[in-house]
């Protein structure tokens, strides 16, 4: 990805699902009461060492971002009965 793109950009849709796994760890993670620093730390080392990205100067934000993402889909903190 290039700087300053995000995962729901138009031209990284045919990627939008194959990280879902790390997303949904995260989810559980912050679900279990992890803190967001640790949770935000688990997604930039995905990011940067098994993704290949490399550290990013960016990469903190975008992890706060994706954590508040998780932290207001209400349908996600439910269980179906």
């Amino acid at each position: 990805m290039a700087h300053g793109q995000k995962w729901d950009d138009e031209n990284c849709q045919p990627f939008v699902n194959e990280y879902d796994r790390y997303l949904l760890h995260a989810a559980g993670q912050l679900r279990r009461g992890a803190s967001q620093e640790d949770t935000a730390n688990y997604l930039m080392d995905i990011e940067a060492n098994h993704m290949g990205l490399g550290h990013r100067q960016d990469a903190a934000a975008r992890a706060k971002a994706v954590i508040a993402a998780i932290q207001a889909d209400q349908e996600l903190w439910t269980y179906q009965n």
